[in-house]
């Protein structure tokens, strides 16, 4: 069987399984975009809050172990 005559067949079964159900696919369709627009709604109501807190990381490799030890220094910017 050929690429293009299985992907015939599928589309063909996936649109006759879509006719069967007409409130699955409104539901597979409605409820994503209901989901998109609360979190776009949320993200115009409340923007993001810019972090200020800056974490410096200095990585030191111990060659006799094969560890990375990392010193963090937390420094505040105002």
């Amino acid at each position: 069987m050929g690429f293009l005559h299985q992907l015939h067949l599928l589309l063909w079964k996936n649109i006759s399984l879509k006719r069967r159900g007409p409130w699955v696919l409104a539901f597979e369709i409605f409820i994503p975009l209901v989901l998109f627009f609360i979190l776009l709604g949320l993200r115009q109501k409340k923007p993001a809050i810019p972090v200020k807190e800056v974490c410096k990381c200095h990585h030191h490799l111990i060659l006799s172990s094969h560890l990375i030890v990392a010193d963090v220094i937390h420094s505040k910017h105002d």
